[in-house]
């Protein structure tokens, strides 16, 4: 029987994937991070609950430190109980930690279609924060179509929810639907001015849509917040590069080896500044 109390709620919220970033290499990095111990229910907890409690927190913990050990967890778990829908989420998590997106995408669907098929309501921020979560694993599966129903499906119920209005943004942007993506990065700005990753994410659809001055203005103000925040000065370096400030452009790129050296960002930084130096080499 489902048990309203259930610890489950606060798996829920304890466990979103991460919060928006301007690509996919950097949201991929941070997918593999797991939250820290989830704090205890409060209210009448039982044995069980306490129990479930421990067990999903070693499903986390290893996901964090041991991938595969996580999902052998996992597996064991879900054999031993089926229907148990908090062992189905830390099956879900550890198939994220192994980068297994897809079939983690179809999981998490597959506990949101049977959580409505019995009955099992959720409190709205846990349901969006699920919808959330599963939106994550389908765009880090490349499924983009089937992470925007999810973010709209937690948009339906949470209208103004920011995170869910930046990842949708994300989506749109990579399906390159770039003024679909402005009108929920611009809604999501409205919401949370404070929010760099947004101004970010905006300044690159804006280049997109070849609209420098509006671009270099959102780049320019999320590097106001901060000056080496990595994303923001690889957006900066591109915008540079548009408008054939190579030196502009190199600055940027060796800066952001430097201050996040051995990343996929970094990594795409070094290979934009050889493709510079293969050109003028073509050029002399």
């Amino acid at each position: 029987m489902w048990r309203c109390n259930s610890v489950i709620f606060f798996f829920l919220t304890a466990t979103v994937l991460c919060t928006a970033s301007p690509c996919a290499l950097s949201l991929a990095a941070r997918a593999g991070e797991t939250p820290a111990k989830p704090a205890p229910p409060t209210g009448n907890v039982t044995a069980e609950d306490e129990a479930e409690l421990q067990r999903y927190s070693k499903c986390a913990g290893l996901a964090r430190k041991n991938p595969r050990q996580a999902f052998d967890h996992a597996m064991v778990w879900v054999e031993g109980d089926k229907e148990n829908i908090t062992a189905r989420h830390c099956l879900a998590i550890s198939l994220i930690a192994i980068q297994d997106y897809f079939t983690a995408g179809e999981q998490l669907e597959r506990i949101i279609a049977d959580m409505e098929l019995g009955g099992r309501g959720l409190p709205p921020d846990v349901a969006v924060e699920l919808y959330r979560q599963t939106g994550q694993a389908w765009m880090l599966a490349a499924e983009n179509e089937r992470a925007a129903t999810m973010f709209t499906a937690a948009l339906a119920i949470t209208p103004d929810h920011v995170d869910s209005l930046i990842d949708r943004g994300i989506v749109k942007a990579e399906a390159r639907r770039y003024w679909e993506a402005l009108e929920d990065l611009n809604r999501a700005l409205e919401l949370a001015p404070d929010r760099i990753e947004a101004y970010i994410l905006r300044a690159n659809a804006y280049r997109e849509l070849n609209s420098m001055e509006m671009a270099t203005k959102d780049v320019d103000t999320a590097l106001n917040m901060s000056p080496d925040n990595p994303d923001a000065l690889f957006e900066r370096a591109a915008i540079r590069y548009s408008e054939n400030d190579l030196s502009g452009a190199r600055a940027d790129w060796r800066r952001i080896t430097k201050l996040v050296p051995g990343t996929p960002l970094a990594h795409s930084a070094q290979v934009n500044l050889d493709r510079m130096d293969a050109v003028l080499q073509e050029g002399k």
